[in-house]
């Protein structure tokens, strides 16, 4: 339920994003961008760097959908990035939060270490694919 609560939280902001876009970003704006989205904005692959927008937690999800929009990548892509992005943080407050509540402490670590491990998994991923790319160009 949580996850597809966050899915349609975010398609619903993204929508609003793609409807009321104006002619604002081409004129300089005084708020300060956030600094992990401006890192996140420098990725080669914009799904990924969505994906992992989504699942940094102290990256507000308005300005993850915000960036989305405005790469340009189609409903199915925004999609699948929101769902996957969701995903580790959903898991981590479901069995995380009820571990919390009823005092089990194990299913606590475990959840917190299968998030670490999806997590610190897909960057070393990322990074060998990077490294590997850039070796064979």
């Amino acid at each position: 339920m949580n996850i597809i609560g966050n899915t349609l939280g975010n398609l619903v902001v993204t929508g609003f994003f793609i409807r009321f876009e104006t002619e604002r970003d081409n004129k300089a704006t005084s708020a300060k961008p956030n600094r992990i989205l401006e890192k996140l904005a420098h990725f080669k692959n914009k799904m990924l760097a969505l994906i992992l927008g989504y699942m940094i937690p102290i990256v507000p999800s308005f300005l993850v959908n915000y960036m989305g929009v405005h790469l340009k990548l189609g409903f199915k892509k925004q999609l699948l990035c929101i769902v996957i992005g969701v995903l580790p943080t959903s898991f981590l407050y479901a069995f995380g939060g009820d571990a919390i509540f009823n005092g089990n402490d194990l299913r606590m670590i475990v959840s917190a270490v299968c998030i670490i491990v999806l997590v610190v998994g897909g960057v070393t991923f990322y990074r060998r694919k990077k490294r590997d790319h850039s070796v064979t160009d």
